[in-house]
């Protein structure tokens, strides 16, 4: 509870949070990557009242827990899930991150959901879009902004094929989604 100035909360084996958002009232709503022993990654989002107590109107007992589809690498090199997240207008919460399947099945991944922790249908397909981005081989991070527009841009920092190089890749969404060609 945050009378004492820390909030503490215990969601796996590893647990990395990677960002904060205040939303009304005080209220904060924090995501990241959870994983138990020899399990796929997961990202999470856990909402917290302005006392620090979990928002229970917010997902399962305030935290949403998701996967990338067919799950993630857990014999990678690093754990991938929700590395970024920004609030929209409409009060919806846009998570995104990195997967790693093994092999060359790697890429991006951004999931929306509304105010209370419910996936976004109409985001992508049912939630979730999925960038699969070739000749990647070890994605480093992801960084979200909204143009006034509402439209979404992805940056990805990878590590590139060649040793000693990184790339970077820089992605625009509509607001439902959808890559802006």
């Amino acid at each position: 509870v945050l009378r004492t100035g820390t909030v503490s909360e215990v969601l796996g084996y590893v647990t990395s949070a990677t960002a904060i958002d205040l939303v009304s009232g005080g209220a904060f709503v924090v995501s990241g990557t959870t994983a138990n022993l020899n399990e796929p990654a997961q990202g999470f989002t856990a909402k917290f009242n302005s006392v620090g107590e979990l928002d229970t109107s917010f997902g399962t007992n305030g935290i949403v827990l998701w996967t990338v589809p067919d799950g993630l690498n857990p014999a990678s090199n690093g754990v991938y899930g929700v590395v970024e997240q920004v609030i929209t207008d409409a009060g919806d919460l846009i998570v995104a991150g990195t997967f790693d399947r093994g092999g060359s099945d790697r890429g991006m991944v951004i999931r929306c959901f509304d105010a209370n922790g419910v996936e976004d249908a109409n985001f992508g397909t049912n939630g979730l879009v999925e960038i699969a981005i070739p000749g990647l081989t070890y994605p480093l991070g992801v960084q979200l902004a909204l143009q006034s527009d509402g439209s979404i841009l992805v940056a990805v920092d990878a590590n590139a094929n060649v040793p000693g190089l990184r790339e970077m890749f820089v992605y625009r969404f509509d607001e439902a989604g959808a890559v802006d060609e």
